[in-house]
């Protein structure tokens, strides 16, 4: 960093000038960058889960398209509930994008025929024929406990979206149009919307607004709480603008690479501001401290670049690297994730060392006097965080040993955490969609399609009924799967016996949903409740022995378990895994590069547990209040590595001089805790208070998303601040003689 620091005094004008130009660059690629709002794209893989689901959705159709209207507050089988009904499901099919429509008064009646009729009677007839045809539709295998509650009138309508893989600028049109279609048709109904589509569209909408009034207020809160540590502007303008620049710098490279912003890579502005803000604040102080020694500002600005740069760097390549090991990933949209995020982190720290030393030559340029008077605000903290710190490192083998023991505790509880993921995690608190959504799942079993794809060897198409029977047999006998539906059970309503012949007899747009002779497949439908992980995967494991077993007795025969539903569940749980998978790989690169960096393997075994204590922390905090982890809790994890990586890198660098300037671990524990804990103690406060802004938000994911990053921040700042001087001393082994001749040379200015 000599080398950078005599740059940066030469040729500072060259580099504001090449770094207006590469923010002018990153301005046109952050331009560029489009919102890419299907949903589906969120669990996308290449692997064959995914590509059944595809499959599916050729060769049936999509089943992540339905939208279920729960109809209730009057009779269906009464003349103006039967009316009512008829008007709304024909208005609704009417409506442009909308493939089908689904409801009582759409269903055809075969009565043992090949003429269809309405499975509702007339207007005109009387209640005897209303009645009858309510236990009709009751025992119907269509209708009874699909379409029809089990009480005779609460009933669902399902209007199916026409498209797969439907963008949310797709689905909020149509939405509104069958809210419209409804409205109009009512009647004497009272009619509630939920599914999969509108849930999607609350979700989305939901974030993208807060993601810019949160934003805005946690910028604020940070702002202010900078204005009040600091009482001048120049350092929270200069921190600032280093944040906001290598954010702009990270959607540009977004933008020139191609990359569609996303629910995911969403956070990456973010994320970045993050880790050039608490770089800036280490520079920034550095460059006061400097200052109130008398020191220029141009010559303070090399100093830091001369002595934090190094720190910076690291920082920087444990962060890209951890990221950058998403890659791996089996999710598509967590690869490019890792890969983007990992390339934004490697410019942020261009950014940094250009911003903060070429602004601050502007910014800080205050009398020694402010500058001093600037100081002399922290004084008063000085004294009781030297008492603190000689208190912890008087006691460095039972503080080190109490750090090494609550890391391991609280790891245990930590790794009992679970994937946990739902439909309606994201939805805003108090959404009517996900009440109705309960309610649908109350009357009917479940509300999220899957299906079992059943494939057949040639020269088995005697056996597919069977099969199709057996299928059906386990499904109905499995707790968590509800309204199994196969072509087996409507030819039930037709004379004959069983066979494909007989199927073909069907309309060909109920046969088309279920089956497709000439790829020799078939499907079962059927429904499962928004349940969590745990439960979702033992009903499924349950359901794969079982068609094991099928498969066995029936060879030639391939069950496979695909929907939505159920592909969705298992690819965010991948996710989970990943960003899981991620941390420990970052945790080992972090390990090596300490390890190399400061040329010690003790160094880096010490450094494990101030960086482990956050992560201990949050999770065993989420654990013992029983909170899931979902994707929002694994980056908030990623963060608050991050910045305890960021914490620690930054005390070992000013404790290696310390200790080569006073040769006694303990006092450079001490030096080390006063020079760098001002920093830390300024990025945590600011950074908690903006996140703390989160707190506020009506989106439950994001809510712990604020909780899991102001716990990991305090608990950062507890790892390196107390338990990592303490660890130093313990452990630090023995101060070289050549260490203690260091420090009778004077300080380099």
């Amino acid at each position: 960093m000599q080398f950078a620091a005599r740059l940066f005094l030469r040729y500072r004008r060259l580099a504001l000038v090449l770094l207006g130009l590469i923010t002018a660059v990153a301005m046109i690629g952050a331009a560029r960058v489009r919102i890419d709002d299907v949903p589906t794209s969120i669990f996308r893989t290449n692997d064959p889960t995914f590509d059944r689901l595809e499959e599916l959705f050729r060769d049936f159709g999509t089943d992540d398209g339905d939208t279920l209207l729960f109809v209730e507050g009057a009779d269906p089988f009464s003349p103006e509930g039967a009316n009512a009904l008829r008007a709304m499901s024909a208005a609704i099919a009417q409506v442009e994008g909308v493939a089908t429509v689904v409801s009582l008064a759409t269903i055809p009646v075969l009565d043992g025929g090949f003429i269809p009729r309405p499975l509702l009677p007339s207007g005109e007839a009387d209640a005897d024929t209303f009645e009858a045809a309510r236990q009709f539709a009751l025992e119907h295998p269509v209708v009874g406990g699909r379409l029809l509650a089990p009480d005779g009138l609460t009933n669902l309508l399902i209007a199916r979206l026409d498209g797969a893989h439907l963008s949310i600028s797709d689905i909020a049109p149509r939405v509104d149009a069958i809210t419209a279609a409804i409205d109009e048709t009512r009647g004497p109904w009272t009619v509630r919307m939920t599914g999969v589509p509108p849930l999607r569209r609350i979700i989305f909408e939901a974030i993208r607004v807060e993601q810019t009034y949160l934003a805005a207020a946690g910028a604020l809160v940070g702002i202010l709480v900078g204005l009040w540590v600091f009482r001048r502007p120049g350092p929270v303008i200069l921190t600032t603008a280093a944040s906001v620049l290598a954010a702009v710098w990270g959607l540009g490279a977004m933008g020139w690479m191609g990359e569609s912003m996303n629910l995911m890579n969403a956070q990456l502005p973010l994320l970045i501001m993050v880790i050039a803000f608490t770089d800036s604040i280490h520079l920034v102080i550095h460059i006061l401290r400097r200052r109130t020694a008398d020191v220029s500002p141009m010559r303070a600005a090399a100093h830091a670049v001369r002595h934090l740069g190094v720190a910076c760097a690291l920082t920087s390549f444990t962060t890209a690297v951890g990221f950058a090991s998403l890659a791996v990933s089996r999710v598509e949209i967590i690869r490019r994730f890792g890969i983007v995020f990992s390339t934004a982190v490697a410019m942020t720290f261009f950014v940094v060392l250009t911003v903060v030393p070429l602004f601050s030559v502007v910014l800080l340029r205050q009398r020694k006097t402010k500058i001093q008077s600037l100081a002399m605000r922290f004084d008063w903290v000085h004294d009781p965080a030297e008492r603190l710190v000689r208190w912890v490192v008087e006691r460095a083998q039972v503080m080190a040993w109490i750090g090494v023991a609550s890391t391991i505790v609280l790891s245990v509880f930590a790794l009992r955490l679970t994937p946990e993921n739902r439909l309606t995690e994201a939805a805003p608190i108090g959404e009517e969609a996900v009440a109705v959504l309960a309610d649908v799942e109350t009357a009917f079993g479940g509300s999220l399609g899957c299906a079992v794809m059943v494939d057949w060897d040639p020269g088995h198409e005697s056996e597919v009924f069977p099969v199709l029977r057996l299928v059906e047999a386990a499904l109905d006998t499995e707790p968590l799967t509800h309204a199994a539906l196969s072509v087996a059970s409507i030819c039930d309503l037709l004379p004959g016996p069983d066979g494909l012949d007989k199927a073909n007899a069907l309309p060909e747009t109920v046969r088309a949903r279920l089956l497709r002779t000439d790829l020799r497949r078939a499907l079962v439908t059927m429904t499962v409740p928004d349940e969590g992980t745990i439960v979702a995967n033992a009903g499924f494991d349950r359901l794969r022995l079982e068609f094991d077993r099928i498969q066995l007795a029936n060879p030639g025969f391939t069950l496979e378990v695909t929907g939505t539903g159920y592909v969705a569940r298992r690819n965010v749980n991948l996710i989970i895994h990943d960003f899981a998978l991620g941390i420990w790989i970052a945790a080992g690169v972090i390990f090596l590069a300490i390890a190399l960096a400061f040329r010690s393997f003790r160094i880096g075994l010490i450094s494990i547990v101030p960086n482990a204590f956050p992560l201990a922390v949050a999770g065993a905090t989420l654990y013992l209040l029983n909170i899931e982890l979902q994707v929002s809790s694994a980056i908030a994890f990623t963060v608050c590595l991050g910045i305890a990586v960021d914490d620690t890198i930054h005390y070992l660098a000013r404790y290696r001089r310390e200790l080569k300037i006073r040769g006694d671990r303990k006092e450079a524990a001490v030096h080390a805790f006063l020079s760098v804990g001002r920093a830390l103690a300024v990025t945590t406060a600011i950074l908690a208070g903006s996140w703390g802004a989160l707190l506020f938000s009506a989106i439950p994911t994001t809510v712990l998303f604020g909780k899991i990053a102001v716990i990991g921040l305090l608990a950062a700042l507890i790892g390196d601040l107390i338990f990592l001087p303490a660890m130093l001393v313990a452990w630090g082994g023995r101060t070289r003689q050549s260490d203690a001749r260091v420090t009778r040379r004077p300080a380099r200015p």
